[in-house]
This record gives C-alpha cells, structure tokens and sequence, in this order.
C-alpha cells in the first residue's frame, strides 16, 4: 500500500492481525502487506523492490492511499504527482483509494494518471455526524446533511 503520509502500521497488525512491513530503501524482505511512503515508491529502489516481488508471484496488487493528491498535491509534493507513472511500470494490479476527489475532477484524474477503463465505485459514506463548512472571503456555507438545509453567515 503507497501512503501520502509519514508511514505506521501497528494499527494494522493489531486490528486486522496481518504481517506487514514498512518499506524504506534497501529493503529485501517481504510480508503480507508492504506500506510504502508516496515519495520511497517513487524511486528506482522500490521499482526493482515491486519487479522482484512480480516475478516470484508475490505481488498481487498495489493499492494507492489518497490517490487524489497525485493532482491536488503537485504543487508541493512534486513526487505524488509522477506516482502514478512509477505505478504503472510494475505489470500488477492497481487500486486507487480516495474518500475526496469530487465528480468534477474525476476525469482530470484519470487522465492525469493515464488510468485506462478504470472501474470505479463511488459510494455514499452516509455518516450523520459529518457536517460541511465551507469559507470564502469572510463568508460561510454551512449545509446540514441531515436536514439538507444550508445557511450562510459572515465569519467575525
């Protein structure tokens, strides 16, 4: 799994009880789950990790955490935004995680990590305690999920 963020999997092994291991250069071991940082996956060591692993069979999917941030983040994660090139030298399947990228952006997305038929689920998370907040210029959005109702008001 390729994670944006600083990476830990204890929370995993405890939860799920898997084997896992965090990558990091120079790393020749293998578990059931490898966590990978964004910027690691995106270097020559990791390639030649992910090949070795392909071709004794021990690879069978790469799983892309915030997946989004490949076109959200370029500005300032150079790295994530070439991810999905580093991804696709490695013959494997892919799956691409978000929780964020809005509709609009989906085919920006796709074309931008060169995705081809990609089958796609979007699914409501239907979670009531979630509540929206959305500021511009001194001004607030406020939408309720529950109700469905919005407001607006000025942020003092």
């Amino acid at each position: 799994m390729t994670t944006p963020y600083k990476v830990s999997g204890h929370g995993v092994s405890r939860k799920l009880g898997i084997q896992y291991l965090v990558w990091s250069v120079d790393c020749k071991r293998t578990a059931s789950l490898v966590i990978v940082s964004a910027e690691a996956a995106c270097s020559q060591s990791f390639l030649e990790y992910a090949h070795v692993l392909f071709s004794k069979q021990k690879l069978d999917r790469i799983v892309l955490d915030e997946c989004h941030l490949t076109i959200t983040a370029s500005d300032y994660r150079p790295c994530i935004a070439g991810l999905g090139w580093y991804v696709r030298q490695v013959r494997t399947q892919t799956v691409w995680l978000t929780a964020t990228l809005p509709p609009v952006m989906q085919e920006e997305f796709i074309e931008h990590n060169k995705l081809v038929q990609p089958r796609i689920i979007r699914e409501s998370t239907n979670r009531p305690n979630i509540k929206y907040l959305v500021s511009l210029e001194g001004r607030v959005w406020h939408f309720d999920r529950e109700s469905g109702r919005s407001s607006t008001g000025i942020l003092a």
